[in-house]
């Protein structure tokens, strides 16, 4: 309103340039059809806010098929061929694999606890600091990377025993002392995975 009296009327408007990022978005469904629909309402969503997504670089994980052709999903008013894949997938630091496939993360977990064992190894530290670093920082890391894939026992203790090996010969523990001893509260309350 411009003027309150007369009940006159102004329009403004205003383009304002910026730019955002958005890195990955997630859609999951039970069939193509419900995948289309769903993609349907993402592209409006990005017409309305003018953001610009690059349709060749989407990934389908899927189970409902074995071949290894690209398959074409209708992304509102076109269509684009994408090439399934039925390995891990990484999203946000997580490896997603359809078929749960353990080996995939029980080797991205080695991997990041021989990194960790690699660095803290030779570091001037107490071994009150390496509890410290290995219970706030190496175990929520690795707990974050295993949300999606439950180990067993049997897994999680080898897993373990990488670090506690570590531990021992860096303080110059025994290799036969008990490893009750690094865990209870009382003495250095070492986490286990």
């Amino acid at each position: 309103m411009t003027d309150v009296s007369k009940g006159t009327q102004q329009q403004l408007q205003e383009q304002i340039a910026a730019l955002g990022f958005m890195d990955d978005a997630n859609w999951i469904s039970g069939s193509l059809e419900d995948l289309e629909s769903i993609l349907d309402v993402a592209d409006n969503f990005y017409l309305l806010t003018r953001a610009a997504i690059n349709k060749d670089k989407s990934k389908l994980l899927t189970n409902t098929t074995t071949e290894p052709d690209p398959i074409p999903i209708r992304f509102s008013n076109t269509v684009t061929t994408i090439q399934p894949s039925f390995g891990g997938v990484r999203f946000l630091g997580v490896t997603i694999n359809i078929h749960l496939n353990h080996a995939i993360v029980k080797k991205e977990l080695k991997m990041h606890i021989r990194r960790f064992i690699k660095i803290t190894k030779t570091k001037p530290i107490t071994d009150r600091q390496f509890c410290y670093i290995a219970n706030h920082v190496l175990f929520p890391q690795l707990l974050y990377k295993m949300r999606n894939t439950p180990l067993s026992q049997v897994a999680c203790l080898s897993l373990n025993q990488n670090i506690q090996n570590l531990y021992k010969h860096k303080y110059n523990f025994p290799k036969t002392a008990p490893n009750a001893v690094f865990h209870a509260r009382m003495f250095y309350n070492l986490n286990d995975i």
